[in-house]
């Protein structure tokens, strides 16, 4: 009975070994099992997402949905439907001022459906050139934006595509209104508003009697402007159009200042103006409030202009319009030069020159921010197919030691079963009690044996934990911070080598300095990535050596100007001329400065300061880092170290973060027996200190 038992143990064993392989081989072929039908299903759902965060004006998360929608096509091998999705990515880009961005989504469309050459796409290749037009007549490359136009009126025209054919016909009428050829607009904008008429399109109707009114306006015709501004107002109304009707009114504001109606225009401003900041409209709200602030001026009310000037350059910081910023700082400091206040005259033209500066510099940070992102995706892909593969060969050869496990507990099953038949053989009990002390000999070793395995095996668990660890954390930054995809990099260096004669110079140079700022940061997130994964998996060794600590700040302080100085933001140097020696790891403490330092510039406003100061206290000398940004809350200052729970904020220009810095600034820290504190209030700036000891420690860590 005993014997069946020990064979009935034996059988399940066998069948526990034979279910986990047939598992392990079902897992695999379920890795390129790839359903396209779920995969299509999956691109509907998200396309539908976008739209809803475009209709919400959400553009970030827009971009962000369609960027996983158009990997997804790719997959499916869909081009027509990436074309598609490339086409809408380029309409958001193109809402929300990004037009190199734009102008990237729109050729690879481009390319792809040319490639396809169906009479099917049309009204997709159409919507292709009308966006591209729109871009470049946006950057006032009016001979481009006529060529990509014109291709779509004549495909609109011959394949009967009436809606893109309006909108080609009004975006020219644009573009001659700008040349000033006001009879040949008026002919554009009279035939779109025949065929949106024809298809009965009420907004577009609407749009282009708001274009014809705007011609004659330059013209100078203003009878004619008015009369088309109302009619425009009244298609509004019918469409039930509250936006529409309030952007008429801002448009017959200005008419009125043309005609010297000041009191009319004041009406239609304030009924304008007063809309806008009822639907929470902050960017209408500001471009109405910096023309009624003009009317202000022409009255000569200043205390009224500068009230909404003010009031304008509060939300237009908040939604980064460097352009607007810049103007209505401009007006301000004419309007103190006027009434002889030339103090903040003066300080209102340097604020100016400031946003100026800016505007030229915000299109290549946010190109930069995109390329970043693509490039350090591209970097931890890397390391996590490598992590995963290690990942594969410890199990199997976790596998294995239980497979040796289980056959040395077979094997003391074995000795147990030989042990009873020898109780059972008496009259060999001298022979059998030689052979029993044989074998015990052998079950000693095999203890041992089992012992030193298990021990093994408990050694790989934990080195297979670190690992894991190590790989989810990688996972959490990617899924939180690293959303686009790296083939941008690709694309932009193609776009400036297929267009190359049609940017100018400083366009190409602007591309140039951005490629190589997007290089250089993600170089450094790279840095960072990859210390902290040697340190969690132990691979990192701390080397303390004595060094003078002031020559790594000096340094980081040099190289953090630059950025600083793009931000009007002035960094203050408060340490010793005098050598100020610490114990600890150089390479890791000059991580730690350069991450808090980094941070700083990133949260302070424009024309903000930071200062850097080291005292000594006992055995231990204590950097400060202040700066007078925008502050960190109590509840985020919690979680401030903690990477797992994806604490990542943008920086007062828009600027990235991953949340790795300050998590590998408090590691290395910790590992030279240091500390580092926090100290902030929300608005009021941040204070980082960090403790560091003046010679070498017996715990070091």
């Amino acid at each position: 009975m005993f014997v069946k038992k020990i064979g009935y143990l034996l059988l399940c064993f066998c069948m526990s070994i034979s279910t986990l392989s047939a598992q392990a081989t079902s897992d695999s072929l379920s890795l390129h099992d790839i359903d396209i039908q779920q995969l299509e299903k999956e691109i509907t759902a998200l396309e539908l997402s976008a739209h809803i965060f475009a209709e919400q004006k959400d553009y970030s998360n827009a971009v962000s949905v369609l960027d996983s929608a158009v990997m997804l096509s790719i997959r499916t091998e869909n081009h027509k439907k990436q074309a598609s999705l490339l086409t809408f990515q380029g309409e958001i880009y193109c809402k929300n001022d990004r037009y190199l961005l734009a102008e990237h989504s729109l050729k690879h469309a481009q390319k792809l459906l040319v490639e396809l050459n169906t009479d099917e796409d049309s009204a997709l290749i159409c919507k292709v050139y009308n966006n591209l037009g729109i871009i470049y007549r946006r950057k006032d490359n009016y001979d481009e934006a006529l060529k990509y136009h014109l291709n779509a009126e004549k495909i609109a025209r011959k394949k009967n595509e009436l809606q893109q054919h309006a909108i080609s016909l009004n975006s020219l009428g644009l573009i001659l209104v700008h040349q000033k050829n006001y009879e040949g607009a008026l002919r554009y904008f009279e035939e779109a508003l025949t065929v949106e008429t024809q298809t009965h399109n009420e907004l577009g109707v609407a749009i282009n009697l708001n274009s014809i009114a705007w011609a004659y306006q330059e013209i100078g015709d203003y009878h004619k402007a008015e009369d088309f501004y109302k009619k425009a107002e009244e298609a509004n109304r019918e469409l039930k159009n509250n936006e529409g009707i309030a952007i008429c009114r801002r448009y017959l504001g200005t008419l009125y200042v043309l005609k010297k109606d000041y009191k009319t225009a004041a009406e239609y401003f304030k009924k304008s103006i007063d809309y806008f900041e009822e639907r929470g409209d902050t960017r209408n709200y500001c471009l109405t409030a910096f023309e009624y602030a003009k009317l202000f001026i022409i009255q000569g009310n200043n205390e009224s202009a500068i009230d909404l000037l003010l009031s304008v350059n509060e939300l237009a910081s908040s939604l980064h319009q460097n352009d607007l910023l810049h103007e209505s700082y401009l007006k301000l400091s004419k309007i103190y030069e006027n009434i002889g206040d030339n103090a903040k005259a003066l300080r209102y033209l340097q604020t100016s020159n400031i946003y100026s500066d800016s505007i030229h510099n915000t299109e290549a940070e946010q190109f930069a921010e995109e390329i970043e992102t693509k490039y350090r995706l591209q970097e931890s892909n890397d390391e996590i197919e490598y992590l995963t593969g290690v990942n594969a060969e410890r199990r199997a050869y976790i596998s294995r030691m239980r497979i040796i496990g289980f056959g040395l507990i077979l094997s003391l099953i074995a000795v147990v079963i030989l042990l009873i038949r020898i109780a059972n053989k008496r009259n060999k009990f001298r022979e059998l009690a030689q052979q029993l002390e044989i074998n015990n000999t052998a079950i000693v070793t095999q203890k041992e044996y089992i012992a030193e395995q298990n021990r093994m095996l408990e050694q790989q668990t934990e080195e297979l934990q670190k690992i894991n660890s190590t790989k989810d954390k990688f996972f959490s930054i990617i899924a939180h911070d690293l959303r686009n995809p790296f083939n941008a990099l690709i694309g932009f260096s193609d776009l400036l080598t297929e267009n190359y004669e049609s940017y100018t110079d400083a366009e190409r140079k602007e591309i140039i300095r951005t490629l190589n700022k997007s290089a250089q940061s993600a170089h450094r997130l790279q840095d960072n990535l990859f210390s902290w994964a040697r340190s969690q998996s132990g691979a990192l060794q701390v080397n303390p050596e004595q060094f003078d600590i002031r020559e790594i700040i000096v340094e980081n302080i040099e190289q953090a100007k630059i950025r600083a100085a793009n931000k009007g933001i002035l960094i203050h140097n408060s340490i010793p001329l005098r050598e100020i020696s610490i114990f600890a790891d150089k390479n890791m403490i000059n991580t730690v400065i350069r991450n808090i330092l980094s941070n700083a510039v990133k949260f302070t406003n424009l024309g903000g300061h930071i200062e850097l100061s080291v005292e000594k206290k006992a055995d231990n000398i204590e950097i400060s880092v202040k700066d007078n940004g925008i502050g960190i809350s109590d509840d985020v200052q919690k979680k401030l170290f903690n990477l797992a729970d994806g604490n990542t904020r943008r920086g007062t220009n828009n600027e990235p973060g991953s949340g790795l810095g300050l998590v590998l600034c408090r590691e290395f820290v910790l590992k030279n027996n240091g500390t580092i504190r926090v100290k902030s209030a929300v608005g009021a700036g941040t204070e980082f200190r960090v403790s560091l000891p003046l010679h070498a420690q017996d715990n070091a860590q």
